[in-house]
């Protein structure tokens, strides 16, 4: 009588799998850093006057800003961070109005972030629709381990349109990153222009 024997088999490894899972942690690390720029700018421009800010730049978890004003903008309780550098100056010979210097290191943001709706078409109609002085800069596209990022710059060109562009962005869809925000003006003459650099997800 033959012995009965089993054969037990090596289960198939998928290298696969930890790489996707890497690309997905990238991704979703961008996402966060995303989600985090959109909050912070939708913070900041609902609750301090955009017209004040000499400069306010927002990029990954930093944040760094003049801001003219008579009164203390109370930037760290619109964010709920302590700076990680501040200072005052005065300006004029009457010292009632001051020059604010901010910056922040923020926390990463939670992972039970709410995702936006707004689609990449959803996007471009809005922006097309909702806008009137804006224009847009194509770059070259980012390969990163098999994603492919579409680069673009959305210059606006007025107060309006700043706040109706950062209202949008802040409900884009997660397949839009925003990495980038930058702001330019003169304070005691406002004429804020501002960039929202963002990446597309291509498909």
């Amino acid at each position: 009588i033959r012995d009965t024997f089993f054969i037990e088999r090596t289960p198939v490894s998928h290298p696969s799998k930890p790489r996707e899972r890497f690309l997905n942690d990238q991704h979703s690390k961008l996402l966060k850093q995303s989600k985090l720029i959109s909050s912070v700018l939708l913070k900041l421009l609902t609750q301090t006057d955009l017209n004040r800010y000499n400069s306010l730049t927002i990029t990954k978890s930093f944040v760094s800003l003049e801001y003219l004003s008579g009164v203390n903008p109370n930037v760290e309780n619109i964010l709920g961070v302590d700076p990680t550098s501040f200072s005052v100056e005065a300006m004029g010979q009457d010292s009632t109005v001051f020059l604010w210097y901010y910056s922040f290191d923020l926390p990463e943001i939670s992972s039970d972030r709410v995702s936006g709706e707004l689609s990449k078409m959803d996007l471009m109609v809005q922006l097309d629709t909702l806008l009137a002085d804006y224009s847009l800069k194509y770059f070259e596209q980012i390969f990163t381990q098999n994603q492919i990022y579409g680069p673009m710059l959305i210059w606006v060109k007025n107060k309006a349109d700043i706040l109706q562009a950062s209202a949008i962005i802040s409900n884009v869809g997660d397949d839009i990153l925003v990495r980038k925000f930058i702001l330019f003006n003169e304070a005691d003459r406002p004429k804020p222009r501002a960039g929202f650099y963002v990446s597309i997800l291509e498909d």
